[in-house]
């Protein structure tokens, strides 16, 4: 018995299927990087030191007692009773209100104090500004 062989005709070469290849792959590589693209520029506004403080009335609303007290009234947690002086994961420590990066946890040490201590800042100049801040605007209220 004869067997049938069916014959397809060749109308397109391997090049088309290696650009539709190609192309499927710049389109996955691209969506890829602009997702990531996006999750950056999302974390770089949450860490933005130069937006707008907030309110007063918004940072209450915002914010615990505790919390309020430390960054707007020039308060202090009690020692060895706060949230990060015995906070042993990786990380980094943030400023409450702007994001901005402070410390690395890569620089905690125990300082016996009973608040968190770090050897340096992530970024000596930008704490120094940041501390001139602070210093005149508690300056700005004791002369009220």
């Amino acid at each position: 018995m004869k067997s049938a062989r069916l014959i397809r005709p060749h109308h397109g070469s391997h090049k088309t299927l290696w650009f539709g290849l190609l192309g499927t792959t710049v389109v996955i590589v691209g969506s890829l990087f602009f997702a990531y693209a996006q999750t950056q520029k999302k974390e770089a506004e949450k860490m933005n030191p130069t937006k707008p403080v907030p309110s007063n009335a918004e940072l209450q609303r915002k914010l615990t007692k505790d919390q309020y007290h430390v960054t707007r009234e020039c308060g202090t947690e009690t020692p060895f009773h706060n949230a990060y002086w015995d906070n042993h994961k990786a990380g980094i420590y943030v400023d409450l209100i702007t994001g901005e990066p402070l410390f690395s946890s890569l620089d905690k040490f125990d300082s016996g104090t009973g608040w968190p201590s770090f050897t340096k800042p992530i970024d000596a100049d930008r704490l120094r500004q940041t501390l001139i801040q602070v210093l005149a605007e508690a300056e700005a209220r004791v002369e009220r």
